[in-house]
């Protein structure tokens, strides 16, 4: 709640961790409570608790399947560093970051064109959660007073220590991104197949297919004219 508000649910498994939590959080509250400042507020602001159908594995199975990208991606970026607990809690914050800034819409040649819907504008909108990194000059310490070269040394090692964990968030995007949007393809074509009875429609968005490219370098274009074909199927290559 300190970082993003009062939610007005909360959603998990049925983990004996998890139900343990909500017995202690409600006995706290309880127990805190004797006017039912607690109890009201919470009854107030529709806290509630849910749980999926016990036994039932595919319950969930769409925030499951981002969560385990989530995890691969990580696991992957990190590989065998060990990083402190400071730096731990700083990369996830930033991954966080990573994942709510993504684009959700078309982004225009004109950045403001039109407004681009991010996952964190849901919650927050028009917040700003890149900060760009700027780095220090290395000058000569010979011909630098000694509390500016101690002040000059403080900066780059800091500067260095919060580069590190944003190497890290770097990698994390670059898998994350890539296995994500072959999650999407793979979804939609089981769907969809690899033709489609419906035409393309003026002003829609489509991926502009460069071979010489990966797939997460294509950019993305909107349609300003439709040629019509010999059938009356839209194909969809490769």
């Amino acid at each position: 709640m300190g970082r993003r508000g009062v939610p007005e649910s909360v959603t998990s498994d049925n983990a004996a961790t998890f139900k343990a939590g909500e017995k202690v959080l409600l006995d706290l509250a309880a127990k805190r409570s004797e006017n039912g400042e607690v109890l009201s507020f919470m009854a107030n602001n529709g806290i509630c608790w849910h749980y999926i159908t016990p036994h039932s594995p595919w319950k969930g199975a769409f925030y499951e399947r981002l969560i385990q990208m989530v995890k691969h991606a990580f696991y992957k970026a990190v590989g065998r560093r060990i990083l402190s607990r400071e730096e731990l809690e700083t990369l996830l914050v930033e991954i966080e970051g990573v994942l709510n800034s993504r684009p959700l819409t078309y982004q225009g040649t004109d950045m403001e064109e039109e407004m681009v819907i991010r996952p964190i504008d849901f919650i927050q909108r028009g917040i700003l959660l890149d900060l760009e990194l700027g780095m220090t000059k290395e000058d000569d310490e010979e011909y630098l007073p000694p509390f500016e070269r101690n002040s000059i040394r403080t900066k780059i090692q800091a500067i260095a220590s919060i580069k590190s964990t944003w190497d890290i968030a770097e990698s994390f995007w670059t898998t994350w991104s890539t296995k994500y949007l072959l999650n999407l393809k793979d979804t939609f074509a089981l769907k969809q197949g690899r033709t489609t009875n419906r035409a393309p429609r003026i002003g829609e968005l489509v991926f502009i297919v460069e071979e010489d490219l990966p797939r997460n370098a294509w950019l993305m274009g909107r349609i300003v004219t439709v040629i019509p074909g010999t059938t009356d199927k839209s194909g969809r290559f490769p």
